[in-house]
């Protein structure tokens, strides 16, 4: 009897097993940030920063130009990344207003090259990695 309920319970366990193992993907961080110090007061600086979660192919993190005598642009993203290139869904406040926007963001050699594909404004730019912990 005892052989039976193990037989019959085995597939069972695998199955568990192997759906445990497979919706446990690896999660990875990244963190870029550049710092712009004003020239006549150290204290005072423009930053622009980005970080993102990347769960498989899927992304989500957050965009954000944050200059000290102007309006800020606050957002976050979701998309997905494909041989160092993540396409994303930017989602962003500004001066009030809630806007959203295509962006592409490309990793290489310690930075993130953001741009905004199809944008009048041509905005691109160059952030760098930096340790998530900082």
């Amino acid at each position: 009897m005892q052989k039976i309920m193990t037989l019959k319970t085995a597939p069972l366990l695998l199955i568990i097993f192997f759906l445990a193992a497979c919706s446990s993907q690896n999660d990875y961080t990244h963190c870029f940030e550049n710092v712009y110090p004003y020239q006549d007061d150290s204290e005072k600086k423009d930053v622009l920063n980005l970080s993102y979660v990347l769960t498989g192919d899927k992304v989500t993190g957050e965009f954000n130009w944050l200059p000290l005598e102007k309006d800020k642009r606050i957002g976050h993203f979701e998309g997905t990344e494909k041989n160092g290139i993540i396409t994303a869904q930017y989602y962003f406040e500004q001066e009030g207003i809630s806007d959203s926007t295509q962006i592409s963001i490309t990793i290489e050699n310690q930075k993130a090259i953001v741009k905004e594909p199809g944008s009048n404004f041509g905005f691109q730019a160059e952030i760098s990695k930096i340790d998530c912990d900082q």
